[in-house]
């Protein structure tokens, strides 16, 4: 039991959907009861094209050099702000990145909320 538990939360780590993320650990269950699963219901197609999973791994840097992660909390604040819960989420989040700041990693440039000028690197 535990094991699926990691396995779903690696795979949402990786915004994998639920429903995706579901169809697997089904198929992996019935495997371990010996039933035959054909990989096509179950594997994503974009995941059966034969790219080695390396090629995506720059897609994250990718998006954050675009400005994506910005929007996306930009977003996340309209949100929480509508309904009242932006104050206390800052101030849950800002808990965690102080303690990171903490740390005075080199590679790490850490700021809190709220957080404009986006770096690459942050």
């Amino acid at each position: 039991m535990e094991d699926k538990k990691v396995t779903k939360t690696f795979l949402q780590s990786m915004a994998i959907d639920h429903d995706t993320i579901r169809k697997l650990c089904d198929n992996a269950d019935l495997c371990k009861k010996g039933v035959i699963v054909e990989e096509e219901k179950y594997i994503p197609p974009i995941w059966q094209l034969g790219y080695d999973m390396d090629k995506w791994l720059e897609m994250t840097m990718h998006l954050v050099g675009h400005g994506v992660i910005s929007s996306i909390l930009e977003l996340t604040e309209l949100v929480l702000t509508e309904h009242s819960l932006w104050t206390r989420f800052r101030d849950f989040a800002n808990t965690y990145l102080e303690d990171i700041a903490s740390l005075r990693l080199a590679w790490c440039h850490i700021k809190t909320l709220p957080k404009a000028n986006w770096l690459a690197e942050d």
